[in-house]
């Protein structure tokens, strides 16, 4: 699946770097499901993007990968703290990669800070599946 990584290096947008070592990517991908084992599934979904990123050489975070376990999406305060602090690493980050089958409220949020902090947005698109390379597109100004 990663065999093509290096085409995928070269279409990563160019950055300047916010901070010393490799290029942080946040993942942003839809953690709310109709039942905890969906959530369960999205949370390892998340890890798994996570996982192959790094295998890249970047940095990759994903904080609905394992805020749910501490902090209870169902409640309204922990889900806003949870947001807000996603909100902050975002703001460490270099891109915002944005993956799953839809883009939810808190990825709209994310999207938006990420374009307000002049932070580049990737779409990570499911039709190149056995292509991790061709799965990455730079966001033009429309999100769709």
């Amino acid at each position: 699946m990663l065999k093509k990584s290096n085409e995928l290096i070269k279409q990563l947008p160019q950055t300047e770097v916010k901070s010393p070592g490799a290029t942080k990517i946040y993942i942003a991908s839809p953690l709310r499901a109709n039942t905890a084992q969906e959530q369960t599934k999205n949370m390892l979904y998340a890890r798994k993007l996570q996982s192959q990123i790094e295998r890249l050489g970047y940095k990759a975070v994903a904080p609905h990968a394992w805020l749910p376990m501490v902090l209870d999406d169902s409640v309204p305060k922990e889900r806003r703290l949870a947001l807000s602090i996603g909100q902050k690493i975002l703001k460490r980050c270099d891109a915002v990669l944005v993956a799953g089958d839809r883009v939810s409220s808190g990825m709209m949020a994310e999207i938006a800070t990420a374009k307000a902090q002049g932070i580049p947005v990737i779409f990570y698109t499911a039709e190149a599946q056995n292509d991790f390379a061709r799965q990455f597109t730079v966001a033009k100004e429309e999100l769709v």
